[in-house]
């Protein structure tokens, strides 16, 4: 997907030949996260990375309010990484997953050239903003188990739309901070490139994203985003019910929530203040999951059901959330792997930054992994 990209990065690599390899900078109302990936012979590895925390007030639900402070923010942020000074000043931004939109539409079978024109009418009767105020990108979905001898009466297309006063003002921002906009997109197709190997998915998936301010819900089949949704519930929420439930300070939260979460033997307590919430989010992703089934005969998916649940985002650090999830769900249920397209499987520890903190940084090594 280009068309939510800057054209800046093209011009300038046709003309000196020369290939930006941007950092990537996932922005969240309460911080930003930057990693950079360097290349090092036929592999990839992480050279830079950094949480800043970001002054309440200077984004409210992804929509930037005061841009000159918020570019002073990301600008003395990126100078003061404690692995040093990052070279390029081209970033591969996020959009807040709460304000794109993701759809998947169908165009009956036409010569490509055709393409363009329909989508647009499309995008009209399928996205609640109007065309002439939107950036939009779209790709086609190739049939997951492509049968040679079936013949296809459409085409699945996958539209991603932003609204452009948005982008603008995230592009204004990150040229104020001295930065060079390379692409934008919405979180969750940078958190996909980060956790699914090759891109590839044979049977559809579910990615719950537990974020700092949401959770996201993404299902994935093939090579591409199907679904998408998110709830209110998220990590800090978790941290939050912890802390109001015993007492405690923040960091203590989160220590037991890493420590102890859904052990109910090591401390029945913090089972107890968590489990209505993590009850609610069993239910949310059955409801999807059906949904989903129910809804993608007409694609051309192969199998209609998820067939297991990938948890990610700084949630996914509740101890037992996956067993929780599996038991209750009667499905295989995993701890994303951030690395598995840039070190491999077998990875459990990072220079400098620990394999258990790094799922906090998925979607932003999804967004470096984008170049």
């Amino acid at each position: 997907m280009s068309r939510l990209a800057s054209t800046t990065h093209k011009v300038f690599s046709n003309l000196f030949k020369i290939t930006p390899e941007p950092f990537g900078l996932d922005i969240s109302d309460t911080s930003f996260k930057i990693a950079k990936l360097s290349k090092k012979k036929a592999s990839l590895l992480l050279q830079h990375f950094g949480d800043i925390d970001i002054d309440a007030g200077l984004l409210e639900d992804g929509v930037i309010t005061d841009e000159e402070k918020l570019a002073n923010v990301i600008k003395n942020g990126v100078g003061s990484l404690t692995t040093g000074d990052i070279a390029t000043r081209y970033a591969s931004c996020s959009l807040p997953e709460q304000k794109t939109y993701l759809r998947i539409v169908q165009l009956p079978k036409m010569e490509k050239r055709d393409m363009g024109d329909a989508i647009s009418w499309e995008i009209e009767a399928n996205v609640p903003i109007s065309l002439s105020e939107a950036y939009y990108d779209w790709q086609i979905i190739h049939p997951v188990n492509e049968d040679k001898t079936r013949a296809f009466d459409h085409y699945d297309i996958l539209v991603s739309v932003a609204p452009k006063d948005l982008v603008d003002s995230y592009s204004r921002m990150l040229k104020k901070a001295g930065l060079v906009p390379f692409s934008f997109e919405p979180e969750s197709v940078a958190l996909v490139r980060s956790i699914i190997k090759g891109g590839f998915s044979e049977k559809p998936l579910l990615v719950v994203d537990l974020g700092q301010a949401r959770t996201s819900f993404i299902v994935y089949a093939g090579s591409a985003i199907r679904f998408t949704s998110s709830a209110k519930l998220s990590g800090d929420g978790i941290s939050e019910i912890i802390m109001r439930s015993m007492g405690v300070d923040k960091s203590e939260a989160e220590r037991l929530k890493m420590g102890v979460g859904l052990d109910r033997d090591m401390d029945p307590r913090v089972f107890e203040a968590i489990i209505p919430a993590l009850t609610d989010l069993k239910e949310q992703i059955q409801r999807y999951m059906d949904f989903y089934a129910e809804h993608s005969a007409h694609t051309h998916n192969g199998e209609p059901r998820v067939s297991r649940v990938l948890v990610s985002g700084g949630g996914a650090l509740l101890k037992g959330i996956e067993k929780y999830l599996a038991l209750s769900l009667n499905i295989p249920v995993e701890i994303a792997n951030p690395w598995v397209n840039i070190l491999g499987d077998d990875v459990k520890t990072i220079p400098e930054l620990p394999y258990e903190e790094s799922i906090r940084y998925a979607t932003v090594l999804g967004l470096s992994l984008n170049r």
